[in-house]
């Protein structure tokens, strides 16, 4: 099982940066974390997000959403640029780009992981939602 441990980083040198779309730190002096949008200087507060609550599903991928290219969430993501893919044993993958979200659906027909999910892969996915 792979752990992802947030890099850290002082409010004074996360102030001075820009972070990427889905890139996430945890700052060291207000004990938060903080995501990007790649536009956001210092990023947003997701640490502390009041009302939002936070969930991971882990799913054993089946033929069915092998063929369908998605899976069903249990709540609407809040946002998908606040959502963590990861399969397991990989990389994060990137929101819009490898995957997308539908109301509650997790899709990636025609994007980065087009044809490479495979039946009985575990993925996690980790989001925030009302």
């Amino acid at each position: 099982m792979a752990i992802f441990k947030v890099p850290k980083i002082t409010t004074y040198d996360r102030r001075n940066i820009i972070l990427d779309v889905s890139e996430i730190v945890y700052d060291t002096d207000d004990k938060c974390y903080y995501g990007g949008d790649g536009e956001t200087q210092g990023g947003f507060k997701i640490g502390e997000t009041a009302g939002l609550k936070t969930v991971t599903k882990t799913i054993t991928l089946t033929s069915t959403h092998i063929s369908e290219k998605r899976f069903l969430l249990d709540y609407e993501p809040f946002s998908v640029d606040s959502t963590i893919f990861l399969p397991e044993g990989g990389i994060a993958q990137r929101p819009k780009i490898d995957y997308d979200v539908d109301v509650n659906y997790v899709v990636w027909e025609g994007l980065g992981l087009d044809n490479f999910l495979e039946e009985g892969e575990v993925v996690r996915f980790t989001y925030y939602y009302i």
